[in-house]
């Protein structure tokens, strides 16, 4: 989730060298409270990256099962409208746009 959120711009981790990769994945293995989580993308609602988080547990009967991630996605969707300006935003890096639609291809309906 967190790679969509971020459109594949950032790499996981980044700043931490590969040594220090490894010590966080000790950390979340043994759920010592030194784990260092990926941020919040940007635009992206506090609830969605608690869901994140809780994917993330160590213990899997801590995380949320697939039916529990759809329906809380299913839920979430209601009622949804886009941020048009933050969508603009997002697409629009610099001097580099990107091209192409932000709307689906017309369905074919024969």
């Amino acid at each position: 989730m967190w790679e969509i959120l971020t459109f594949a711009r950032h790499q996981p981790y980044a700043d931490l060298v590969d040594d220090k990769v490894i010590e966080n994945v000790s950390h979340f293995y043994h759920n010592d409270g030194h784990q260092i989580y990926l941020p919040q993308p940007p635009g992206c609602p506090k609830e969605i990256y608690d869901l994140m988080k809780e994917c993330w547990q160590r213990n899997e009967h801590d995380r949320p099962n697939f039916r529990e991630i759809h329906l809380f996605l299913q839920r979430k969707n209601l009622g949804y409208a886009p941020n048009v300006q933050f969508v603009i935003e997002l697409f629009c890096v610099g001097d580099n746009q990107v091209t192409g639609k932000l709307s689906s291809p017309p369905l074919d309906e024969s």
